[in-house]
């Protein structure tokens, strides 16, 4: 089979070995594709690769070489004008500063995703980064603030007839109001339940119902 397919395959290998705490042999596969990419001169392959690279090195508490590795992406996504690309590296890299405690530049990051979608008239790709800009507020205590970015969430998913983005946003708000305001988290997990199920995802009805945010 062709380079292009070997690296795909490797890339698959090590997010699997990632997830199984396996760092050192998800380390050389991500090496190998790296190679690969680089022989093949495939700048969006090395995105891939670094993105995974990123994540490995943020598991193991390696925090600045994660940040490198991201931000090398980033550089790379940007560069192909890769819209999907930056907006998952952002979004990593909003975990990253986030959990070293870098909340200002975690929240840099997640305005970043925001202003990519917003710039391109993307109402759908803007909800979900604002969905993640929530939860970082969210989990800062700052509720009123979550709240507002989640009502924002709300109106351009529906102005987009975008069901699934309205459920999450309204997922997000049941679970925000579910201690100051249980007949209003109801109400939000309620609706996003029977969206849930309109579209035809059954498992995400129960956990909108019990207030679980999907991110």
């Amino acid at each position: 089979y062709s380079s292009s397919y070997k690296a795909a395959l490797l890339m698959k290998e090590a997010d699997h070995l990632t997830h199984a705490g396996k760092t050192e042999e998800a380390r050389k596969a991500l090496d190998e594709a790296r190679a690969i990419y680089q022989m093949l001169d495939d700048p969006q392959g090395k995105a891939n690769v670094l993105r995974g690279l990123g994540y490995l090195e943020s598991m193991v508490g390696r925090t600045g070489q994660a940040r490198s590795a991201y931000t090398e992406a980033r550089s790379l996504s940007q560069a192909l004008r890769d819209q999907r690309g930056e907006f998952l590296t952002l979004r990593l890299l909003g975990r990253l500063e986030y959990r070293a405690g870098r909340i200002d530049q975690a929240r840099i990051a997640y305005m970043d995703a925001r202003n990519l979608f917003r710039a391109a008239g993307d109402r759908a790709g803007e909800a979900v980064a604002l969905q993640g800009l929530g939860g970082l507020e969210s989990e800062l205590g700052r509720i009123d603030q979550a709240r507002s970015i989640y009502l924002e969430a709300l109106r351009l998913s529906r102005a987009d007839g975008n069901a699934l983005g309205e459920a999450h946003a309204l997922s997000a708000l049941g679970e925000l109001e579910a201690q100051a305001n249980p007949n209003l988290a109801h109400q939000y997990g309620s609706e996003a339940g029977f969206l849930y199920e309109q579209i035809g995802i059954q498992g995400w009805k129960k956990w909108a119902l019990s207030g679980i945010v999907v991110r």
